[in-house]
């Protein structure tokens, strides 16, 4: 089969390659369409020095072919998304039902601690446990959705979003407007959403935020003032990945207030900030890290449901030997998401 194999720092090959092995209690997964993440980006980078030769990608959706001899209750022909996690559901974190925080987790085709071959290729094999049926009334594209979906909706949990709160959403990145979506569906009664790119801001109307910021044009801690009565957010969400913009999360909430941090940012990456202010102000500060196997179900119920527009969000669709051209995209931030079809 055809793969795009990472084969060392920023050297990713597409070339063919074996057919996965399937083990009794794997189905084979024909790909048909796999998101490229941020998360591929910095393993591509080495951002996240990966082990290599590996296959990445890890949001993805596509059909049964094969069953494992010990499977049941599956068909082939069935439409699937993946959970990516494969926890191990014995040590403490599972035990707390935080399963994105498990020690002894394998990732399929994205960051972890043991990472396997992932879906920038024709087939992948995945545990049986991982998957979840995606009905025919909604696309491939959005079946590969369900797992930064899944992302979003556990930051959105840890966010604690109540009815009637002011939210801001600094990043109008994919999970930016996929958070913005979400934090509407909670009963968020504004939403201002900040970003530097006019063509994110527009979009980010058009799913429905309240008021959109952008940097180049005004002060951004005083227009949340003026859209607040002077108060500051209920909850202010990072999407970025980055320090500058985590200290700023932590100006625009009010006393009382929340700070999530959800964008990845440089592994040695460090700030300066006021522990006083955090004390004598009572802001949290929050983090969130990957899906849980919770939030992969109900990301799945959401999509099915049609409650999330994610096709606007695909900025670029590409075959997989056009796969080095997504990165590169990536790499300088142009448009949103691009979809790789092995």
């Amino acid at each position: 089969m055809k793969a795009a194999v990472l084969r060392g720092q920023r050297d990713l090959r597409v070339e063919e390659v074996d057919n996965p092995t399937l083990s009794a209690t794997d189905v084979l997964v024909k790909v048909r369409a796999c998101g490229v993440c941020m998360t591929d980006l910095h393993m591509f980078t080495w951002e996240f020095p990966v082990q290599t030769p590996v296959i990445l990608g890890h949001e993805f959706s596509g059909e049964i072919v094969r069953i494992g001899n010990g499977v049941g209750g599956i068909r082939e022909g069935e439409r699937v998304a993946v959970d990516p996690i494969l926890s191990c559901g014995n040590c403490s974190s599972c035990a707390a039902g935080r399963d994105n925080l498990c020690t002894n987790a394998r990732s399929i085709g994205g960051a972890g601690n043991v990472v396997m071959n992932g879906a920038f290729a024709e087939y992948v094999s995945v545990p049986v446990n991982s998957i979840g049926r995606i009905p025919s009334t909604i696309s491939f594209d959005q079946g590969a959705f369900i797992e930064p979906l899944g992302c979003c909706v556990h930051g959105l949990d840890k966010s604690r979003v109540k009815a009637g709160e002011t939210v801001v959403l600094i990043g109008a990145g994919v999970n930016g407007l996929l958070l913005l979506q979400l934090a509407r569906l909670a009963g968020a009664s504004t939403t201002i959403v900040v970003d530097m790119k006019p063509e994110r801001l527009d979009l980010a109307k058009k799913l429905g935020a309240d008021a959109v910021l952008n940097p180049s044009d005004s002060d951004v801690t005083e227009q949340v003032k003026r859209l607040t009565d002077h108060e500051g957010a209920d909850l202010c969400i990072e999407c970025v990945g980055s320090p500058s913009t985590t200290k700023q999360a932590l100006k625009l909430v009010k006393p009382g207030g929340r700070v999530t941090i959800f964008g990845v940012s440089p592994v040695n990456a460090e700030m300066n900030f006021s522990p006083f202010d955090v004390y004598f102000r009572e802001i949290e500060i929050n983090g969130t890290y990957a899906i849980t196997h919770a939030s992969f179900r109900r990301s799945l119920a959401l999509l099915s449901t049609n409650r999330i527009d994610v096709t606007s969000l695909i900025t670029d669709r590409l075959g997989l030997n056009e796969i080095r051209r997504a990165f590169e995209l990536a790499e300088k931030k142009e448009g949103l998401k691009k979809m790789i079809y092995p």
